[in-house]
């Protein structure tokens, strides 16, 4: 499990720097959205850890703590790359 964790944090990291190195803001933000997914994915190994008692209590608190905080900030990102969804107008009758 511990190495679960690992690597999908590992992943968060390595899928920013691939997305920058990307010639267009969509692939950047593609990225970013694999990154979120990592994210959510170190968030639930943790949860297992905090619920099976493979890691200590505090730490998993800080742990959900900082993967929050990462995770709002891609998410922030990945909306400020990302274009705004816009909804076709009607046509003119």
């Amino acid at each position: 499990m511990i190495l679960q964790l690992r690597r999908a944090s590992a992943s968060i990291a390595a899928n920013i720097a691939e997305g920058s190195g990307q010639p267009s803001r969509a692939q950047f933000a593609r990225f970013l959205g694999i990154a979120i997914g990592s994210a959510n994915e170190v968030t639930n190994h943790v949860l297992l850890a905090r619920d099976t008692r493979a890691l200590p209590h505090a730490e998993c608190d800080d742990l959900l703590e900082r993967c929050n905080s990462t995770r709002r900030q891609l998410i922030a990102l990945h909306n400020r790359l990302s274009p705004p969804l816009t909804t076709p107008e009607p046509a003119a009758p």
